[in-house]
């Protein structure tokens, strides 16, 4: 049973590709709109870095590490290292 969702074109994967990616991609589209994210990052750039972020956390030994420091992780994520703005 295991294998059917590591497979590619699994159940997971095919409602990800049809339903979750469209719908981030519409929320990204309104935070730009709205001026909620930065209007120059791309869907396809904040994909990767969320993929990128998932690889890691997939690893063990980075999850151990990762664990202790999810709040620092959570606000590097939504407001970068600069941190979020004082408007």
């Amino acid at each position: 049973m295991m294998r059917e969702y590591a497979e590619e074109g699994n159940y997971i994967e095919r409602i990800y590709m049809e339903k979750a990616l469209p719908y981030f991609s519409n929320l990204f589209k309104e935070g730009r709109e709205t001026s909620y994210m930065n209007k120059n990052l791309s869907d396809e750039a904040i994909f990767f870095f969320i993929q990128m972020l998932k690889d890691s956390l997939q690893k063990e030994d980075h999850y151990a590490k990762a664990l202790p420091l999810t709040e620092d992780i959570m606000n590097i994520f939504f407001y970068g290292i600069m941190g979020k703005s004082e408007e």
